[in-house]
């Protein structure tokens, strides 16, 4: 003979007993309600730990990649002001000049002692704001053909450079009707950007910087290189 394990409304345990294995007919079901009591309390709890766990976890490990970005980050150890890619419109105009060279300047300042640039940059994309500029047949590109620095050593925390790098736009042409109507129209006027990525040694490591170059319109006449 065993005593029910139910427990009656008030919660006391049964008193019958009987040859039931477990519980006895009128708390037949009640094994139910205790499977569903322990699956939505400690599974509950338990899928709540996981989360707290998990998304502990998460934090981490964007934390640490975070951590890692910034470790990596070379605005920690320069700093880099871009000058402006700039079309001469009304050179183009006025002295039908076909020049495929372009200058720009970066000036480089140091934030930590004992940086040496290189000579050494790569371009990694462009953007144009294409309503200006000639349909071509031909893959565009700002193809950079060289850089030049007067010294490549910043031994001190805030000793600046000027860089200056040198572009062919390679199929890159601005459509004739501004360069004829609206030269004056568009002085200044920002049409997009060039990605370059600078190199420099810092602690016999290689580090890079990635530079957003603003591509602008002029009508100020400066000779193009």
């Amino acid at each position: 003979m065993k005593r029910c394990l139910g427990r009656s409304a008030n919660l006391h345990r049964c008193n019958r007993t009987g040859e039931w294995k477990v519980f006895c007919h009128d708390h037949k079901f009640q094994w139910i309600i205790w499977l569903s009591f322990l699956i939505f309390t400690v599974g509950g709890s338990s899928a709540s730990l996981f989360g707290i766990f998990q998304n502990k976890a998460t934090q981490e490990d964007v934390s640490d990649i975070k951590e890692i970005s910034q470790q990596g980050a070379s605005s920690k150890l320069i700093h880099v002001t871009p000058g402006d890619f700039k079309f001469d419109l009304l050179s183009m105009r006025d002295t039908d000049n076909q020049t495929h060279v372009y200058s720009v300047i970066l000036n480089v300042v140091a934030k930590k002692g004992d940086l040496y640039l290189k000579k050494k940059a790569v371009v990694e994309g462009f953007n144009l704001n294409d309503i200006y500029f000639s349909y071509t047949e031909y893959e565009r590109n700002f193809k950079l053909v060289n850089i030049s620095f007067e010294k490549s050593n910043l031994k001190n925390k805030h000793d600046s450079i000027d860089v200056i790098l040198f572009f062919d736009p390679e199929f890159i042409f601005v459509r004739p009707v501004d360069v004829v109507y609206n030269a004056e129209r568009l002085d200044e006027h920002k049409v997009g950007n060039i990605s370059v990525r600078l190199f420099f040694d810092y602690e016999e490591k290689e580090n890079s910087i990635l530079v957003e170059i603003p591509v602008v319109f002029s009508s100020s006449h400066k000779k193009l290189l």
